[in-house]
Formats: C-alpha cells, structure tokens, sequence
C-alpha cells in the first residue's frame, strides 16, 4: 500500500494560489487522484475570492461606505503574492480584517442613523404651519384667558400667571392649549409681535438639571431659545430675530 503523504496547510494554500515555487505542486496534483481526505481540505482552504472581492466592492461604493484607506484599496486590487510560509497567516489576518470591516460598517451605518427628532423638532414644525392670520382673531377677556391657563396648567402640574405673560410689551398673550408629545403633555403659549409674528412659549415637564445658560438655535427657519428650570423645559420659537426671542426669553426665564 503506498503510505499517504501529509502537506500543510500553508503548502496546499500556495498550490491553491498557484505559487509552485512554494509548494509540493506535483506531488500534491498527484495525491489527489486517490485522497479524498486531501480533496476536501483544499476545499475548505479554496476561499472564493470572486465573493471576497464583491464584499469589499459593495463596502468601497462611495454612496454607501466611507472611503477605506488607499493601501487597504490597493492590497484589494492587487493580492500579494506570498514569499514564504507566512502567506496563510497574512491570508488569515486579511479575513479578520474583512469581518472586522463588515462588521464595523455594519455598526457604523446604524451609530449613524439620524437621531429620532425631539420635542423642540415637533414644537418647531408645528409652529412653522402658524400665520399673523391663526391668531389675529383670538381676542378672549381676561377671565377666560385665566380660566384656560388654569387648565392647561393643571395638565402639567405647573401654576401660570396671567399677568406674567402679558409683561412685555412687544408681544400680545392670545391663548393656551394642550398638546402632546409622546405621551406627555405639552402646554402651548401662543403670542403675537408688534408686526403680527406669531410666537410660542412651549413648556414640558422634565428631568433635565436647571440650565446654566439659554440654548439659542435656528429651527424651520425660525429663531428659538431653550432652557430647563425647576423641572420644566421650556422653549420659546417664532419669527426670524434672535435678539428679540433672547431678551423675551430671558425675561420670561426669570418670571414663569
């Protein structure tokens, strides 16, 4: 019986690969005829470049991935050829990278998926739909704007002052009203400027420690100012003058 020989593994991945001057290549084409165990094996070790490839071509389209490295890029065009017995430790170490960077895109495209919006997002939307024209006929006396404030406060467990809305003089109190976001109330606070812009005060309760400082930011086109207080976060929105929405939010800060 002819005793069967044994190759290695970095042998049969060379044969694989064609690179005869480090391989047994005569030996092993000739093993094969009557070794079914060794068939197998070079099976195993028979990586579908063709797949491997595609993989990283899906990764490298620049609508899809961020761009790889130029020397990674190059490596993928034009595999290596192998020097010595090392080339299955570099094939091996090439194959965690590639798990490595699918696994890493994978992750990546979903760390960077838009952030669900927040409240200020929805409050800022809502606002944007408003006109000098949706409140231009609001015109409720006192007694029932204070009754409606008693009840939308009640909402959020939260006691507003009649007197401290209608401080300022270069907008106009008009009405309040309950909304609601994710569940929460939202009490609404809708005002008119001088020039018939309309503006809100929203207020929603929240866990957030006090602000240092106000927020100032440009949502739908509109100029807004943010803070939380004593469990409350507030946001004021409307029109297009940050330096009015500033000073009526910081008066607004120090009086609700």
């Amino acid at each position: 019986m002819t005793e069967r020989q044994t190759f290695t593994d970095e042998e049969l991945v060379a044969y694989l690969d064609g690179e005869v001057e480090f391989t047994p290549a005569d030996a092993i084409t000739a093993a094969l005829a009557n070794d079914p165990a060794l068939a197998q094996r070079l099976a195993d070790l028979d990586v579908n470049k063709d797949a491997l490839r595609s993989g990283f071509d899906l990764m490298l389209d620049e609508n899809q991935s961020p761009v790889l490295p130029q020397s990674l890029h190059s490596a993928m065009a034009t595999p290596p050829k192998a020097a010595n017995n090392n080339w299955l430790m570099a094939g091996s170490m090439a194959a965690s990278i590639l798990v490595a960077l699918f696994v890493g895109y994978g992750a990546g495209n979903f760390l960077n998926q838009p952030e669900a919006p927040g409240w200020k997002a929805y409050v800022a939307s809502y606002q944007s739909l408003y006109s000098a024209d949706t409140l231009r006929h609001v015109n409720a006396s006192p007694e029932a704007q204070t009754a409606e404030l008693e009840r939308v406060a009640a909402a959020i467990g939260k006691s507003i002052d009649l007197a401290a809305l209608q401080q300022n003089p270069d907008l106009t109190y008009k009405r309040a009203q309950v909304l609601s976001f994710k569940g929460k109330p939202l009490v609404q606070l809708a005002f008119l400027t001088k020039s018939g812009e309309p503006v809100a005060l929203c207020i929603l309760k929240s866990s957030k420690p006090d602000s240092a400082e106000m927020s100032q930011a440009n949502l739908e086109g509109m100029s807004s100012a943010s803070w939380n207080k004593d469990g409350y976060a507030y946001l004021l929105i409307g029109g297009d003058d940050p330096a009015l929405i500033s000073g009526l939010a910081n008066s607004y800060r120090g009086a609700i």
